[in-house]
């Protein structure tokens, strides 16, 4: 009948379809055993061709900026000298080094560790006589006068001359005062200044030797730096930073909420030298490097200890007078070498920020209202720096986050509460150096400058330097008021950071067992139980990263068991 043959026709129709699905999988699988088949292992490594001769110097220049390795392997057979017995130029290893990033020079008792040297025409500069070379050293005696060192000598080298233009040493400029720390174990940092001779003051010299004697073949050579700005005018705001050591504290985070805050503040570049630090810490530090808004040296101790990570560490720990004295050496480095291309170099730390006040939002804004300030006081020439006002922001760990608007883990902007009083002025203060007239600088004021009326503070109406640590005065603590004018910067600030953070991989889409009253963990490595530190929970939680997760952020949004992190 009609039932059954319908029936009938759609068994075939089934039978059909199974036929059908079991020869498309059996072709399918046959296809997949053919291609297994076809398969070998093969060696992923790097193939490119060795680099190029001139690709090697530069990558020299990069970790030693101070050896001229490219003029003196380019001069090697042209019997560079005075004459026969007399200034011969030093060959590459007959230089005597010191760990690592130093050459020596020793006069008498006197033993100088030399880390660069800096050609210096600036106006203010000339106008005291002459262009110089300015080479930075650590000296093992600060207890003997100045005009008391034996003398010595430099040994000027040109690319358009085959003889050196040899001559005394102008001055020495101390960078350490030693009421702070005169013991007699620590070296101590200081400028070496040699006058260019005027049949050459048109020239800027290649490379510089310090001898004891006029003939002496040098035991050290080192490249003069000069970096005036390409296809740009001078301009903005350079920062220098003292160097990063801890191997231990992932401050990864922290680093990129600063390094961002900086850059809408109107830093145009950051230099940030290491001894060595946390693996994500130098990941973020490649990326700004890669950008070319940072740079991120290597340092080592003028005394000898190893710069390796670990002990670099418990050295610093050992002696904190060692570490003073040496961190001078990269801030003054870092000066000369943005001497040219900047009008200010702001030396602060990573926990410190100097903050626009009232109407103004970046420093270009907030400097001329400075500027104008200290002219103001009985100051025509205007300051050499322009220093501003210390205040702390504590960590304050006992008090809930100020805001669920912007993410927790955002120090600065969570930590608005603050020591009611600013430091008195020249107090533990940070400042803003001319390029145009300071030739030396420590970590809280300049050293020496040869134009303006010194360092002038500056009105905490206009800025205030932002401190982000304990006072050292515990009753300060009492009665913090509220100061969120970072808040300004909310929206950028937040945008910015997250996005770099996403890019590094250390913000990511987890999957994690929420329920409406928990918001947020801290992901580790491995799976761990995380307490919650919130305004609304302080539950337990296990939480676990997926690395291969690649979610869709509104899947993601979707979902209650969904959150993103940031990895410590």
């Amino acid at each position: 009948d009609t039932t059954t043959m319908r029936f009938t026709a759609f068994q075939r129709s089934c039978w059909l379809l199974v036929w059908t699905f079991i020869w498309t999988l059996h072709h399918a699988y046959a296809e997949e055993e053919l291609k297994l088949s076809s398969l070998k292992e093969e060696l992923f490594i790097d193939r490119r061709p060795p680099p190029s001769v001139e690709e090697i110097y530069k990558l020299i220049e990069q970790e030693l900026p101070s050896l001229p390795l490219e003029f003196m392997q380019r001069h090697i057979d042209d019997e560079l000298r005075l004459n026969v017995s007399c200034a011969l130029y030093p060959q590459l290893m007959q230089l005597e080094f010191h760990n690592t990033y130093w050459q020596v020079h020793r006069s008498d008792n006197l033993t100088f560790y030399l880390y660069g040297a800096y050609y210096d025409n600036r106006t203010a500069v000339v106008s005291h006589g002459a262009p110089l070379v300015r080479i930075l050293a650590s000296v093992n005696v600060i207890d003997v006068d100045l005009k008391d060192y034996p003398p010595s000598y430099c040994q000027l080298w040109y690319e358009e001359h085959s003889v050196p233009f040899i001559v005394p040493v102008h001055a020495y400029r101390q960078l350490w005062y030693k009421p702070w720390d005169g013991n007699p174990e620590l070296y101590f940092p200081q400028f070496v200044e040699c006058a260019i001779p005027t049949e050459v003051q048109h020239l800027v010299p290649k490379t510089v030797s310090l001898v004891a004697s006029e003939c002496a073949r040098a035991t050290n050579n080192l490249r003069v730096i000069y970096e005036p700005p390409v296809n740009r005018p001078q301009r903005g705001f350079a920062v220098c930073s003292t160097g990063l050591f801890n191997p231990y504290r992932d401050n990864s985070m922290r680093l990129v909420e600063w390094l961002e805050l900086l850059r809408l503040l109107g830093a145009e570049h950051v230099m940030l030298p290491t001894f060595g630090i946390h693996p994500n810490a130098t990941k973020v530090l490649r990326y700004y490097e890669a950008e070319g808004f940072v740079s991120a040296p290597g340092i080592s101790f003028a005394r000898g200890e190893p710069s390796l990570p670990h002990i670099a560490f418990e050295m610093i720990k050992a002696s904190l007078g060692n570490h003073r004295v040496n961190e001078l050496i990269p801030l003054n480095d870092c000066l000369c070498r943005n001497m040219y291309k900047y009008d200010y170099i702001v030396i602060i730390d990573v926990d410190e920020v100097i903050m626009p006040v009232g109407a103004t939002r970046n420093w270009a804004d907030m400097t001329p209202l400075a500027e104008a300030q200290t002219r103001q006081d009985d100051c025509e020439e205007g300051a050499s720096s322009l220093c501003f006002r210390n205040v702390y922001f504590p960590a304050y760990p006992e008090r809930k986050p100020f805001s669920d608007a912007v993410p927790h883990y955002m120090y600065m902007m969570q930590h608005v509460a603050r020591v009611a009083d600013h430091l008195e002025p020249y107090v533990a203060t940070k400042c803003f150096h001319s390029t145009h007239s300071v030739v030396g600088v420590h970590n809280h004021f300049p050293m020496q400058w040869v134009a303006g009326c010194h360092m002038r503070s500056v009105n905490v109406s206009i800025g205030q330097m932002q401190h982000y640590r304990e006072p050292d005065i515990p009753e300060t603590l009492e009665n913090p008021v509220i100061d969120g004018v970072i808040w300004r910067y909310k929206e950028p600030l937040v945008q910015h950071t997250q996005a770099v953070l996403r890019q590094l991989g250390l913000l990511r889409w987890v999957d994690v067992p929420l329920n409406d009253a928990q918001e947020e963990a801290i992901i580790v490595e491995k799976p761990i139980d995380v307490e919650l530190k919130s305004s609304q929970t302080a539950q337990k939680l296990e939480s676990k990263v997926e690395p291969e997760s690649n979610m869709e952020k509104d899947s993601v949004a979707q979902s209650a068991k969904t959150a993103e992190h940031f990895e410590l």
